[in-house]
């Protein structure tokens, strides 16, 4: 690879979204979706703050004080979403599809079964991926115009929408865990030098603008 300078690129922009559903174990299933609608992704590390521990003497005076690390238990997301993608709830919430009569079937909705009510309701497992834009001054990066980001494993649940007069932007929440059978199912994942490293939590990288995958309204097979 030919050298190119050192990379502090701005980030903006939230142009694609891929969501492949995993099995129980975390391994990624060949079911995948691509979205260019969304249209916003919160993103909050969930941080537990580090306690603090005193000691102090008889004459209130402290004589031992130390503070713990914070630790990062993972992340939490607020996904927004600038139209309804029946195929992409339904996979995320664990949802059973609605299709319709069409010779390749398609997704035209969803059933929420009462089994979401009891203890130990079925909740799907999905990897959540996200491109931005990486920017330079005026533009984007001439060698690695992307960001490419990545949560091996998330759980999601439907957040409130109001229906009325302005269109309604679905969103759902969710939150990340550690996934040690993630693996590189789409082979996009950088080498790090010269070693592939592993992704079992969360990372982020630049990578080339013909990286960014092609968004279709509907479920996508990998092959």
């Amino acid at each position: 690879m030919a050298q190119i300078d050192d990379k502090c690129p701005g980030v903006i922009q939230f142009c694609r979204t891929r969501v492949t559903l995993l099995g129980s174990d975390g391994t990624p299933t060949s079911t995948y979706y691509v979205s260019d609608k969304e249209v916003s992704l919160a993103v909050t590390p969930d941080v537990e703050a580090g306690q603090r521990r005193t000691v102090r003497s008889g004459c209130d005076c402290i004589v031992v004080t130390q503070r713990s690390s914070d630790v990062l238990l993972g992340y939490t997301f607020e996904l927004v979403d600038g139209v309804w993608e029946p195929a992409l709830e339904a996979m995320m919430l664990g949802y059973d599809a609605i299709v319709d009569t069409s010779t390749d079937p398609v997704v035209i909705g969803y059933n929420v079964s009462s089994d979401q009510l009891v203890c130990g309701g079925t909740q799907a497992l999905v990897s959540l991926e996200a491109w931005s834009y990486a920017w330079d001054g005026q533009g984007q990066d001439a060698d690695l115009g992307l960001i490419h980001w990545v949560w091996p494993l998330t759980k999601w649940q439907q957040a409130p929408a109001t229906l009325g007069a302005d269109p309604t932007t679905p969103t759902l929440t969710g939150f990340s865990e550690k996934n040690t059978n993630w693996g590189d199912p789409y082979t996009d994942q950088p080498a790090d030098g010269t070693f592939l490293f592993t992704l079992d939590f969360h990372a982020r990288w630049m990578e080339a603008l013909s990286n960014l995958p092609d968004a279709s309204c509907g479920l996508q097979v990998l092959v």
